[in-house]
């Protein structure tokens, strides 16, 4: 991952894991990919990005992420802990 080459004017619009129990299928021409393989979908409105992934020159890239679980949890803990005493105060 080179923050210098980062591509500008593409957006992720739709992103998912197989799981063909759940009907959350691979694209066509994919077929074949397991359950866990990750997809996603992309809106190009960069022009020369656009006419190289035409040509076949550009035919993919890497996806970088930033994911702090630790604090998601924390909050989910300290919201389910507070409805618990509400629930618990509104108990006849």
């Amino acid at each position: 991952h080179n923050p210098d080459k980062a591509v500008q004017g593409v957006t992720m619009f739709e992103s998912w894991l197989v799981n063909q129990e759940m009907g959350k299928m691979p694209i066509k021409g994919f077929e074949d990919a397991k359950d866990g393989s990750w997809f996603g979908s992309y809106k190009v409105d960069n022009a020369d990005i656009w006419a190289k992934v035409k040509s076949g020159e550009f035919q993919g890239f890497s996806v970088e992420g930033i994911f702090g679980y630790s604090d998601i949890v924390k909050k989910e803990d300290i919201m389910l802990e507070k409805i618990k005493e509400i629930l618990r105060s509104a108990e006849i």
